[in-house]
């Protein structure tokens, strides 16, 4: 059935775009406050299913001229775009007009004046899923598309735009609440998130039923199938992500062959490595893909020979092999770890978790010093070595409680869990 738009919809104070029904009625998609917004999402949702616009309905059905953009596959481009995040057409209005401002004025602060984006780090509205992890201009890895810095999934700013699917749920993308005075430390220990932002899911999710529908082609190998359906569940391999930018900038011309809705080859594959079917939305992935492989590389990076300290008198080198019972610590360290070791255990008991989830504060100062000396081999510029090792010790504890650790590289510090821990292991990897 055709779309239209309305002025006469008892359910729409002002205008209304509107699907015409076989018998002549007209059912409101949704409500607007201009005609103009009406009319381009009477045309969005004519183009994006083949069909001529029906203009203004009502007691005087006529027909209104409406300008279609000269260059139609940029308008089903945006149309694909609005599709893969899963926006309404308010929503998607907004999203173009943020990227606008961004593109002239430059990316939002993170402060609360004029050109600030009035960021916190920790939403108080977390269970209703109102998170940066799950707003379309989170990229994962705590990048934000249109706000600078670090930003914590668990935050929230005035911008967010989120899929009204994903209020009321944590996002896939988000770690467990953390403090924002400790963010920066877990989050560096944790290094690269790894995990497929929203965006990509959602390509890799229309690629498969494109390919369980038979058209994807005869070319396609059973590996990328197989890497999509994890990609459609968060889950991307370092080495996925290194041929992931790389294969897109080979395939890209491919969607130039797409011509209006067809479903080519090409496309399906495309979406299948997280490209989406735009080249806007490939070079999106393409770009988040080359980031993650620089900050890779980045975090790899040798320490600099200031840097490479082995042991000490205080600490000889291998003193952190056992349980930590020989190592000595400042008192400020020696209190921050009984703390946290103290705030964990509670919380387990208070939680009647297994006994297996707790930890013994010789094991905290073992994970601490093996943490020090691991700052001496390889390191994230601009920190130092007391924040690199409180990263690990954060990490630990992540791993303690969870049972699993949120790198599931971190293998290093099996051996000083509780014996009884699903992860325990007496060699030290």
């Amino acid at each position: 059935m055709p779309y239209g738009i309305s002025a006469n919809q008892s359910d729409c104070s002002n205008w209304a775009a509107v699907k015409i029904e076989s018998d002549g009625s007209a059912t409101t998609l949704e409500c607007y406050t201009t005609k103009q917004d009406a009319i381009d999402r009477m045309v969005a949702q004519s183009l994006a299913e083949g069909m001529e616009p029906a203009g203004e309905v009502g007691n005087q059905r006529q027909l209104v001229e409406v300008q279609l953009e000269d260059d139609t596959d940029e308008m089903l481009e945006g149309l694909s775009d609005m599709d893969e995040k899963g926006l309404n057409g308010r929503q998607f209005a907004m999203y173009e007009f943020y990227e606008e401002v961004v593109e002239q004025f430059g990316i939002f602060n993170q402060g609360d004046g004029a050109n600030g984006a009035h960021y916190v780090a920790k939403s108080p509205f977390t269970d209703s899923g109102l998170i940066c992890g799950n707003c379309v201009f989170y990229e994962g890895g705590q990048i934000c598309e249109i706000v600078e810095g670090r930003i914590a999934p668990n935050g929230i700013c005035k911008l967010w735009i989120i899929n009204e699917e994903l209020l009321g749920i944590k996002s896939e993308d988000s770690a467990p609440m953390i403090e924002p005075e400790e963010e920066y430390e877990e989050s560096e220990f944790r290094a690269i998130d790894l995990s497929a932002p929203a965006f990509m899911r959602a390509s890799a999710k229309r690629g498969l039923a494109l390919h369980e529908q038979g058209l994807s082609g005869d070319g396609l190998v059973p590996q990328t199938v197989e890497d999509a359906r994890k990609m459609a569940a968060g889950e991307v391999t370092e080495a996925k992500w290194r041929k992931i930018g790389a294969w897109i900038a080979r395939h890209i011309d491919d969607l130039d062959a797409v011509q209006g809705d067809e479903i080519t080859a090409g496309l399906v594959a495309m979406l299948l490595w997280g490209g989406g079917a735009s080249k806007a939305s490939a070079r999106r992935a393409q770009d988040y893909a080359y980031r993650i492989v620089e900050r890779l590389d980045e975090e790899r990076a040798a320490a600099p020979p200031k840097d490479q300290i082995f042991g000490s008198e205080k600490n000889p080198q291998g003193s952190a092999a056992d349980t930590g019972s020989g190592i000595n610590l400042g008192e400020s360290t020696e209190k921050a770890l009984q703390t946290k070791a103290d705030e964990h255990n509670k919380e387990m008991s208070d939680d009647d978790r297994p006994s297996w989830t707790k930890v013994r504060v010789p094991a905290l100062r073992a994970v601490y010093r093996r943490g020090a000396g691991a700052f001496s081999t390889s390191h994230r510029p601009n920190m130092t070595r007391g924040q690199w090792a409180m990263a690990r010790v954060n990490a630990f504890l992540y791993l303690s409680k969870n049972g699993k650790p949120e790198n599931a590289n971190y293998v290093q510090d099996n051996d000083l869990l509780n014996s009884d821990h699903p992860k325990y292991s007496e060699d030290n990897e």
